[in-house]
């Protein structure tokens, strides 16, 4: 019981040797190797006719082609050591193949003492010639000299002749080699003809073997028709042996394979294999008659699956084989290992039919749809889930039992009868499948061939393909360019040479154009964006010659020098034409053919039929593009250092961009960015403008914009240090090496910009370093673009939205990244006179502006950027105010409405200031400019003197101003009065602190003062320092120091002499007030206190009444 608990995996397993994989090098001499090595019947039958073959004729050069997992490895080393040198690996063969001394094999493969010389080798894709010389030198000590193309065919002749019993050759996975010559035009595929030829013609005994999965042509599936031609003459020069072993072998090396604990009670499954047996040897008497017991052996896979295994070994899905071992072992879902892994022990525990059909879908359906067994399958397919919808799982299983049977039973002689299929569904009740079955054929899906005695998928569809696709085919155009292009991959062909040589990669895309519209096609070519131009494969569209066909293109091609086109001529031109009519074809019948609305199994053989004309033709083209012969400016670009598409995109695109600096960065040397480089990019120009004159821009370390400053600056020396003039940016170096490429690119620019009329939009620089020969990319260009503006300042002028900019800043910058039609350049030379006043200003004027500067170098340039440079940065107020002079008004007008530096400094300035001199010029040019800088600073004097009176504090220290604010702030509940007495609690001997006092006032801020605004404010100051000077009278009242005291008189003299009045003292006028005190009061204290107060009130009334005359 502890038993049937376990899992499968715990009682059964696959015998290691089975799923071995055979490396004939290897394994040639190991005396364990053929260690449960069991020759079949169809072994023993190829060896037999290769011996006939070697005994009676002259044929030495053979080939074995079988599935995969077929045994042809274990064959191959097994015929190795039967002839090697091993006396005991001999006599072991000779054991396994159990024959007659007489045997036909003996005679043939005799060895003696040393045996044969046997060279096994394993096929890789690489040259042939290598791999033989490398085996030859292993296996025999021979040292080939280091030479290209050593004669490994005569190594080989004198091997065979110096050896009286022998040569073998076995070359095992053939196909490696074949593929790499299918694909490697330096492999020259008539080696193996040659090959084939030395073994018949020398005096030795020199066999040859090479072991194939497929015909030797079928490796060449990728080449044009010819070429494919031409590797099927070659294999003439082979006879080719099939080792497809028969049904019964396969069932007989299953059952080797699996192993099982004999604790297990197997009674159902027996009676399950008696069924099948029973089923095959009724249609194909000559088998075994212990195919039951043979087909037991195999248990756990039910015996229907272990006869159906050796037929579908040898279908095709796609471009694999199914390998029998591989299946075992597999742990592909629903495979036979996952079963093993996820069933328990039991006697009816079986791989059922049901469950490799669903391994199937899985795992393959796209291969077997896409195979010549595709409609079959679709038929199948939908049978089963019609069967899936409307019944129950136990229709499901009798669907895809019935379907897989039919599927494969050719080869196997099994037919899904009633009896058959009742054992091979799980289920105990025969009656159910039976109703079932019956059910199923009633609803149609399956169907009773009586006369086979057998039940086979209903054909469902009754719509003609074929002949739908034919008619289609008459109705639309023989050839479709656009129309394949969207249905195919056309990959671009990228210039990897060119990449690897420039950092810069350059494209071009592919297209295909019938020879009746390349004129079109030609006057009509646009490059694609980014792309340097196209490869077009030219197909012919009418009956013409290969030759003809080519001359014509080769003319077309010298006829269109400039274009970027490179036109190709290809020998399956005409095959890429029928197969892409066929598939436009089979596309509008797919989506116009109402009739397929209804019909599941059509529309899936229709789609599977679409995908396997889209891969042919894929592939055509694949061969076409590699193939084909390129031709620009009437000549041929193939050769040998142009043997692939890459190789002569490369050479096109290097002549289309001979002067493509080099940039070594693929993150920044490319049209679209990532966020990471676009911020790295931005930070690197910022950088740029501030640390222009440090070494290295400051870099420490290695941040991702430090990465593009020594890609793109640091290497071209773009920046670098300049001697006496120190680190800065300038003219690239002329190194021979990488600076080298950007002189062109540099020169170019300076000659466009010295030669333009007007001034130069950046976006129009940028399309000149875009166009060929140069060919920038998009992200690189601004950083180039700012270091050509930085080395030429002196002589570049800029404008943001047409407006003359004195300096570039990080708003520019941001501008520049943005939008690149608004900055515009304009070069501005200086003739010895204008320099002379550019100078005189500059050192008049701009001095103060320019510490360090040489100004005796200074240019016109420099000078007229200083004097907008100042202008722009005044104060807003100074740049409105009319309280300057109507001259500083004037040139502060035209400075910040400048558009020419030139007109600037020698049309407009004299006209304005009314100069015919230099000198006069200057000077008064320099009264105006220092009107200018300093209006603002002496209005902000005038109105702090304003200030303090108001306040009365006169000649006070600022830190009394702040205590007399301290005991103000806080009582006196008057938003504004509050505000204003903070200010001055801070109040400092600063612009600033009249600037915050001007805005606190008015409600405004400073950059948008106008001279009323002023007016305004000195107004409300003075009623708030009013305001101010009460409250900090009535301090006292709220316990506060106050820095004032209030004395409030009423004297009455009579005859209408009153006086009233209320009287502010500072603390600072205490001292006077009390050194008066000390006067007067030993003359009062001698009169009686009556006549003191009268005399104080007289006085005070006589003071008052001068008072008010003086005023």
């Amino acid at each position: 019981m502890a038993l049937l608990e376990n899992n499968l995996s715990s009682v059964v397993e696959i015998s290691r040797q089975f799923l071995r994989s055979i490396q004939i090098d290897d394994d040639f001499g190991r005396e364990d190797a053929l260690s449960g090595y069991v020759c079949q019947g169809t072994a023993q039958s190829l060896l037999e006719s290769m011996a006939q073959q070697l005994l009676e004729t002259k044929q030495r050069a053979f080939t074995w082609t079988g599935p995969y997992g077929g045994g042809k490895s274990s064959l191959a080393l097994m015929l190795c050591s039967l002839v090697g040198p091993n006396q005991k690996l001999r006599d072991r063969a000779k054991k396994i193949l159990a024959l007659s001394s007489d045997s036909k094999i003996y005679k043939a493969f005799d060895a003696k003492g040393t045996g044969w010389t046997v060279l096994p080798v394993v096929g890789k894709r690489s040259s042939v010639r290598e791999q033989l010389i490398a085996t030859i030198e292993k296996r025999t000590g021979t040292v080939f000299p280091k030479k290209k193309n050593a004669d490994v065919i005569a190594e080989l002749v004198t091997l065979a002749e110096s050896n009286a019993q022998g040569l073998l050759l076995i070359i095992d996975e053939l196909g490696k080699f074949l593929e790499n010559a299918a694909i490697d035009t330096t492999e020259d595929i008539y080696f193996f003809q040659q090959l084939a030829e030395a073994a018949s013609r020398t005096n030795g005994n020199f066999v040859v073997v090479g072991i194939l999965h497929q015909p030797f042509e079928a490796y060449a599936t990728a080449l044009g028709r010819q070429t494919r031609d031409d590797w099927a003459k070659i294999q003439g020069r082979y006879i080719d042996i099939p080792l497809v072993a028969a049904t019964d072998e396969v069932i007989e090396l299953i059952g080797q394979s699996i192993t099982r604990d004999k604790n297990i009670d197997v009674a159902d499954a027996r009676l399950a294999c008696a069924v099948i047996a029973n089923n095959i040897q009724t249609r194909r008497p000559a088998a075994p008659k212990n195919l039951a017991d043979s087909l037991l052996a195999c248990w756990p896979l039910h015996p229907a699956i272990s006869s159906l295994l050796g037929p579908i070994s040898r279908r095709k899905f796609g471009q694999n084989e199914r390998s029998i071992f591989g299946f075992l072992a597999s742990r592909e879902p629903l495979g036979f290992a996952d079963f093993l892994q996820t069933h328990k022990v039991s006697g009816d525990s079986m791989y059922r039919p049901s469950t490799y059909w669903d391994y199937l879908r899985a795992n393959s359906e796209p291969a077997i749809l896409a195979s010549p067994d595709g409609h079959r399958w679709a038929q199948a397919v939908d049978s089963v889930e019609r069967a899936e919808a409307k019944g129950q799982a136990i229709h499901s299983d009798v669907a895809k039992t019935v379907a897989l049977i039919e599927m494969f039973r050719s080869g196997a002689s099994l037919a899904a009868d009633e009896e058959t299929i009742i054992s091979c569904v799980n289920s105990s009740d025969k009656n159910a499948i039976k109703y079932a079955l019956a059910e199923l054929v009633d609803w149609k899906i399956l169907i009773e061939r009586k006369h086979l005695n057998a039940y086979g998928v209903f054909a469902g569809s009754d719509f003609d393909i074929e002949g739908a696709i034919s008619s289609t085919r008459n109705e639309i155009s023989a050839f479709n360019g656009k129309l394949i292009s969207e249905l195919t991959d056309l990959n671009p062909v990228i210039a990897k040479r060119l990449y690897h040589e420039t950092g810069t990669m350059r494209w071009f895309s592919k297209t295909i154009v019938p020879f009746c519209e390349l004129s079109t096609f030609i006057l009509d070519h646009k490059a694609a964006p980014g792309s340097v131009g196209t490869f077009v494969l030219c197909v012919p569209d009418a009956p013409i010659t290969d030759k003809q066909f080519l001359t014509s293109i080769q003319e077309l091609s010298f006829e269109n020098s400039e274009s970027p086109i490179v036109f190709g001529v290809s020998k399956n031109g005409k095959r890429v034409t029928e197969l892409s009519h066929e598939l436009a074809a089979a596309e509008r019948v797919f989506t116009t053919r109402t009739e397929l609305e209804g019909d599941s199994v059509a529309r899936r053989e229709l789609t599977s039929r679409i995908s396997s004309l889209r891969n042919a033709l894929q592939d055509e083209l694949t061969d076409a593009f590699r193939s084909a012969t390129w031709l620009r400016q009437g000549q041929k670009l193939n050769g040998e250092n142009n043997s692939t598409v890459s190789a002569i995109a490369s050479t096109v695109a290097e002549k289309i961009y001979h002067s493509t600096p080099i940039i070594n960065s693929e993150l920044i040397n490319r049209d679209e960015l990532s966020s990471n480089i676009v911020k790295a990019r931005r930070e690197l120009m910022y950088r740029m403008l501030k640390d222009g004159s440090v070494s290295k821009l400051g870099y420490e370390g290695y941040p991702a914009d430090a990465g593009l400053y020594y890609t793109v600056l640091n290497t071209p020396s773009l920046h670098m240090n300049r001697g006496r003039l120190g680190w800065g940016f300038g003219k690239p170096k002329d190194d021979g090496e990488v600076g080298s490429t950007y002189l062109e690119l540099w020169c170019h620019t300076e000659e466009i910009f010295k030669n333009a009329n007007d001034k130069l939009g950046l976006d129009q620089v940028y399309a000149l370093w875009q166009s060929a020969p140069y060919g920038l990319k998009k992200g690189v260009m601004p950083i180039i673009a700012l270091a050509f503006f930085l080395a030429n300042k002196a002589h570049i002028a800029i404008y943001f939205d047409n407006v003359f900019t004195p300096n570039i800043n990080e708003v520019i910058i941001d501008e520049l990244l943005n939008d690149p039609k608004l900055i515009k350049f304009k070069y501005v030379a200086a003739g010895e006179n204008k320099s002379s006043l550019a100078k005189a200003i500059a050192e008049k004027v701009l001095s103060p502006h320019l510490p360090g500067t040489d100004l005796g170098a200074i240019s016109p340039l420099d000078t007229a950027r200083g004097l907008v440079s100042i202008v722009v940065d005044l104060p807003n107020w100074t740049k409105r105010t009319n309280s300057v002079s109507d001259s500083a008004q004037a040139v502060r007008a035209m400075l910040l409405k400048a558009s020419d530096p030139n007109k600037v400094l020698f049309a407009d300035l004299p006209t304005i200031l009314g100069s015919q001199s230099e000198t006069d010029l200057v000077n008064k040019l320099s009264f105006v400019m220092d009107e200018l800088q300093s209006a603002y600073p002496t209005k902000l004097r005038e109105i702090r003197e304003i200030v303090l009176d108001s306040l009365q504090h006169g000649n006070g220290s600022t830190e009394e101003l702040r205590n007399r604010a301290k005991s103000v702030k806080g009582i006196t509940g008057n938003f504004q009065l509050e505000s204003f007495a903070t200010r001055l609690e801070e109040f400092e001997e600063s612009d600033a602190a009249v600037e915050s006092l001007i805005s606190n006032a008015i409600n405004k801020p400073s950059h948008s003062w106008v001279d009323r605004d002023l007016d305004a404010a000195i107004i409300q100051i003075g009623s708030l320092a009013m305001d101010f000077r009460k409250a900090e009278s009535l301090a006292g009242l709220r316990g506060r120091n106050s820095a004032r005291k209030v004395f409030n008189l009423v004297l009455s003299a009579g005859q209408g002499n009153d006086l009233s009045r209320t009287i502010e003292v500072s603390k600072t006028d205490q001292s006077k007030i009390d050194a008066t005190v000390t006067q007067i009061m030993p003359i009062l204290e001698k009169i009686d206190p009556r006549l003191i107060f009268a005399t104080l009130a007289d006085i005070g009334i006589q003071v008052a009444l001068k008072d008010e005359v003086k005023s």
